[in-house]
Parts: structure tokens; sequence; C-alpha cells
């Protein structure tokens, strides 16, 4: 008996021996096992997915939407462009001269298209000439009368009138002369690729001084139209939309965002026709009356800056100024004016019986607009001005301004680079409704561009005389994913200025 226990105890050690050395070379099986596992391959690169218009073109020069518009600055440089503050940035040019009427361009040297082939001052004169007729760049170019070549790497440009900021207006894309692919040869920060059904963009590393973006490659994807942009931001099918508010109205969405100043000018417009309105002081006591800190922060819901002067208030030019609302004086120059008698229902008159009550237009379709308006009728009211509001759908409104039916109206102007009022204080002006373009502003505001006064002086003349009301400027809306980091540098110009130092 003693013998069988003794032989059972060995089996039970040989067994439990047997155990340990299985469970160490299983042991080693498993640790390699699970070194192969937790192996993981370097991560790819994110690509960035930026909209594009796939029914439109990328061509600059035909393309419609804003889309792509915005997209051609990554394709395509130009001469200058003007950063956040209006001030004209080399690109392609290495230098300028300004005498007269004629503007002297030389550009750099070592410019390579995409083809391979040097840029030189005919693709210059080609590109302007095709920028003329192009929506998008014509009406900066109005003021432009020729261009001619004056050796292989310098351009002169004639102008029609002086203007001291003629620079800013020299951001055409410069594209290979008489290249009629779809998308002709540039010489920008991206090139692009169709290959598959699929199009991107990729850093272009031949772009003189280097170009050495955080992420190299952009999935171009298609939007069917500017209304889809924000829904494919939210459901990741893209990483950036801008929009420039232009409808008049702003959904928040589940993205980060940055407001971009535009150059759109909201202005009340007067009808110098109308015999209470043609009184200097009369328009100059309603400008007086008018918050326009308010109308930017409350009736455009953040979307605008309030104007001190007819110019943008980021422009460079533009120091110093501000603008607080005064009761005070604008009664005191309806006083002036006359209108110092009050009917039963506080409106101002005039010992004429002329009452201080005016129409005002206004586009329905735009509800920043409207309670713009809504604000400026009660604030005159305060001062006995009474103003009735006729509220018309956009082309009736058009129609009304056009043909001059209005005592008031609400306007918008999108400001050509070089801060023009060419277009509201010049005889024939596309926006002069209403506006003594002979009066002492647009006296003044030649004088300016000729050089005979400088930038305060005209705006010292326009405070006093004030043809129109600058309310503000709007802004519009770069909304960008989450997982993006953007440095918030992007301006209307190029909406993609800092898209170097993009990164996720």
């Amino acid at each position: 008996m003693k013998t069988f226990f003794r032989l059972l105890a060995l089996l039970l050690v040989f067994l439990l021996c047997v155990g340990f050395l299985g469970g160490c070379n299983g042991g080693g099986e498993t640790d390699a096992t699970t070194e192969t596992s937790t192996t993981t391959e370097a991560p790819q690169e994110r690509l960035l997915k930026l909209p594009y218009a796939k029914a439109d073109s990328l061509n600059p020069y035909k393309a419609e939407s804003m889309i792509n518009i915005q997209l051609s600055t990554l394709l395509y440089d130009c001469l200058f462009r003007p950063d956040a503050k209006y001030n004209a940035v080399p690109v392609m040019a290495a230098d300028y001269t300004a005498e007269g009427l004629n503007l002297t361009v030389k550009l750099k040297t070592g410019i390579v298209f995409t083809d391979g082939t040097s840029l030189t001052a005919d693709d210059v004169v080609y590109s302007f000439k095709q920028a003329q007729t192009a929506p998008t760049y014509s009406a900066r170019l109005l003021n432009f009368t020729a261009v001619k070549m004056l050796d292989a790497l310098s351009v002169v440009f004639t102008l029609r009138s002086p203007e001291p900021y003629a620079l800013n207006c020299l951001t055409f894309p410069i594209m290979k002369n008489g290249d009629t692919a779809d998308i002709p040869a540039g010489s920008g920060r991206y090139t692009l690729t169709e290959e598959s059904g699929k199009t991107t963009l990729a850093a272009n590393a031949a772009r003189l001084g280097g170009f050495s973006p955080q992420i190299k490659s952009i999935a171009l994807v298609a939007i069917s139209d500017s209304d889809t942009l924000n829904y494919a931001l939210q459901i990741g099918n893209i990483d950036f939309a801008f929009t420039d508010l232009s409808s008049g109205s702003y959904r928040r969405i589940n993205a980060s965002s940055i407001g971009v100043g535009l150059n759109n000018l909201v202005f009340l417009g007067f009808n110098s026709a109308s015999a209470n309105l043609q009184h200097a002081d009369v328009r100059q006591a309603i400008s007086l009356l008018i918050d326009r800190k308010t109308v930017a922060t409350t009736a455009f819901q953040g979307h605008a800056r309030a104007a001190f002067t007819p110019f943008n208030p980021d422009f460079a030019g533009i120091t110093g100024y501000d603008f607080v609302p005064d009761t005070i004086n604008a009664v005191q120059l309806l006083e002036q004016a006359g209108f110092t008698k009050f009917k039963d229902n506080g409106i101002r008159y005039s010992g004429y019986n002329t009452t201080l009550d005016f129409n005002l237009l206004v586009n329905a379709d735009n509800a920043f607009k409207v309670e713009a308006v809504k604000q400026i009728v009660q604030e005159l009211m305060e001062a006995g001005i009474k103003v009735t509001v006729t509220s018309l759908d956009f082309n009736a409104y058009s129609a009304a301004v056009q043909s001059r039916k209005f005592d008031l109206y609400l306007g918008e102007l999108m400001l050509t680079p070089d801060m023009s009022l060419n277009p509201l204080l010049a005889p024939g002006g596309s926006v002069s409704y209403g506006i003594n373009t002979a009066g002492e502003s647009g006296a003044a505001y030649r004088l300016y561009k000729d050089g005979t006064i400088d930038l305060k002086g005209f705006i010292d003349v326009f405070s006093v005389d004030m043809p129109f009301v600058p309310l503000c400027y709007r802004n519009g809306i770069a909304a960008y994913s989450r997982e993006l980091k953007v440095p918030q540098k992007c301006n209307a110009s190029d909406v993609y200025s800092d898209i170097d130092a993009w990164t996720f």
C-alpha cells in the first residue's frame, strides 16, 4: 500500500512539472503573439476636406460660385494681396513705381507655373485682360484703362483717374498666357489633381519662396450649393465653410467659428431731391441720432463692425476715429434748420409748416436690415422725426431705389479693395441714387484722390455734409471642425490666407 501511494505521489509531481514547463513555453508564445498584435503602423496624414462646387469651374475667370472663387486663391497667385488692414502685400510683384496715372510693376524672378514654364510680363497682360471681363474682378479694375509689357519682367498699368490705393486692386489671378485648359496652369500654393473621380490639392513645393504647410494634402468634396455647406460641415463631410451672411440671417452650428470682416458698407441713403433733406444740418442731425454700435451688435447680431467714417474701420488709413450718438447737438442742428415746433403727434415742423416726415425703403428679405430699420425709426422719433417704413422684396426694393422713389433707404455696397467711394460720390456712380455728387463731399473726395487734401481733410468735409450715413461694415463667418486648429487670421481677400498654419 505504501508503495502504491509513493508511486501516486511521484506521478503527481511528474504531472506538475510537465504542466509548469508547458506553462513556461506557452507564456513565451503568448508574449511573442502579444508583441506582434500591438505593433501598429505609423498614422496616415489626416486629409483636410474643403468644399468645392463640382458643377462650377475652378478657373477663376469662369467660376461663379463663392466656394470655387475662394479655392482659386490656392491655385493662383496675384501681384498684390491686401492683408486684414488693407495694406497691399507683394506676392508676385518685386517692386512698383507710381508716376501720374501710370503704375509700373516689376515681377519677381524665378516664378514657375505648374507646367514648368517661367512667368513673364506677357502672362500678366493676358491675365489682366481676362480679369477685365470676369464678374469677380471687373469692378475693381474699372479705374484701369490699359496695361502693356515694358520688358520680360515689367508691366505698366494706366489709371483712368488718380487712386492712392490702386495696388490693392491688382489682385487678379495670374495664369499662363493663352492657356485654354479647363484649369489653366498657375503658380499658387497648391496644385490640383483629378484622378479616379477624386479631386485633390497637393502643396506646391516649386512655389517661389517655398511653401511648407502643416497640411500638405487636401481633398475637395463636391457640394451641390452653398446652402448645404453648414450641413456638410456638421456631419463631417468637410472641415471648413465660409459664408458671407448676405442672406441676412445666421443659424449657429456645432463647430468652431470666427468672424471675418468684409468690405461691405451698410448705409442710410438720402434723396437730396426731398426738400427737407437738402439741408446738410438735417442730414447731419439724423446721423448724430443713430447709434452705429447698437446697429452692429444688436440688429446685425454682432456680425458687423460700427462705421465711424465712410471707410472700413479695419482700413489702416483710419485711426483715431470714434462715434457716439449726440442727441443734444442733433436737436441744435434741427432747430438751426428751422424745425423748432412740434405737432400734436410729436413731429417737428418749421415755420413754413413743413414736417420732418420721411419714408424709408428696406429690403424685406434681409432680417438684419429690417431690425436695423426698426432701431433707426425709434431713435429718430425720439428727436421728433417721423419715419414710415416700406418693406419690399429685393426686386421691388431695387426697382424703387433705382427710380428714386424714397426719402431714405437702407443700402449696401461692397467697396473694392482700394476703398473707392466712386460708386457713391462720383457723377454717374453705380449706387449714387439720390446723392448730389456735385456737392461738397463729392468735390472733396476728388481733391483727396488727386492728392490736394489728405484723407482726414475729406472725412472732415464728409462729416458735415453727410451725403449718406455710414452705419456698419458687415462680417462673414468662417466655421470649421473642432478637430481643426485655425490661427484665426483669415481675411476677406483670402479666407485661406493662413492655411499653411492649419493643423489637426
